[in-house]
């Protein structure tokens, strides 16, 4: 959206230059980067969560919106044909290669004189932005939790939940001594001893979770929708009228 409403400054010049892009060609062309970079974030990695059973049965009942579609059907509704060619049977990051194009026009306007030095600067410094911002997902991405720090808080999880039951367990005896009924509050440690192991495992398992936020399970980034919500927006900017509607919630998860 940043980036779009800096663009709106250099609008009239696009939309009355013959030879240069229209403002709606930039337009599309950023919706159809936010489609690559949305689709290249839901794709798996072995370290993720998704493959476990519990995830497994979550994401066959309610998947995510880019497992129901494919990247070139997508793309096709914002980019020529050739630019589509392009972008499928380039062997690199497919977003990088959209967000370069992006620099290219800005370049060849300032270089046209469309555009004046103040103007080339804010709506490439705004493509930067996109940059780091994009490089940032990609490592979260690519670059998981070392597992090896990951391995050491398991076991250490897993060696207190198995002390907990002996360290609780003089407490619950002695809790009855008074009334000589120690030998049924000593039961107490059963129960006590699941809720905190349990408390614990679970917060390894959210930390996990965490560590992986574009896979697409109940606990990700909502990224198809803030892809949409974009969308729709930066259509209004534009004035056109669209079908788009914001992505609903289901079963309170938003995708």
């Amino acid at each position: 959206m940043i980036w779009a409403s800096k663009l709106k400054i250099a609008a009239s010049r696009l939309d009355a230059a013959q030879t240069g892009p229209q403002q709606k060609e930039l337009f599309h062309r950023h919706f159809a980067w936010l489609t690559a970079l949305r689709f290249f974030l839901r794709e798996g990695r072995t370290w993720e969560n998704a493959v476990e059973p519990g995830n497994a049965r979550f994401l066959a009942e309610l998947p995510a919106p880019e497992s129901k579609s494919v990247l070139k059907d997508e793309l096709a509704t914002y980019l020529s044909e050739a630019e589509l060619q392009k972008v499928m049977t380039h062997r690199g990051d497919k977003e990088a290669l959209i967000l370069s194009w992006q620099y290219q026009v800005g370049g060849d306007l300032h270089w046209k004189g469309l555009i004046g030095d103040p103007i080339f600067v804010v709506l490439t410094n705004a493509l930067d932005d996109l940059v780091r911002l994009q490089g940032a997902t990609k490592r979260i991405k690519n670059h998981p939790y070392v597992r090896n720090y990951y391995s050491i808080t398991v076991l250490l999880v897993k060696a207190f939940v198995g002390i907990v039951p002996f360290a609780l367990f003089p407490y619950f005896r002695d809790l009855g001594t008074p009334t000589g009924s120690g030998h049924w509050t000593a039961w107490l440690n059963v129960p006590f001893s699941l809720l905190v192991g349990w408390i614990f495992v679970a917060l390894e398992k959210v930390g996990e979770n965490s560590s992986n936020p574009f896979e697409g399970s109940s606990n990700d980034v909502p990224i198809s929708s803030i892809a949409r919500r974009i969308e729709i927006e930066m259509r209004t900017m534009l004035g056109e009228t669209t079908d788009l509607k914001p992505i609903e919630a289901k079963h309170n998860i938003l995708f």
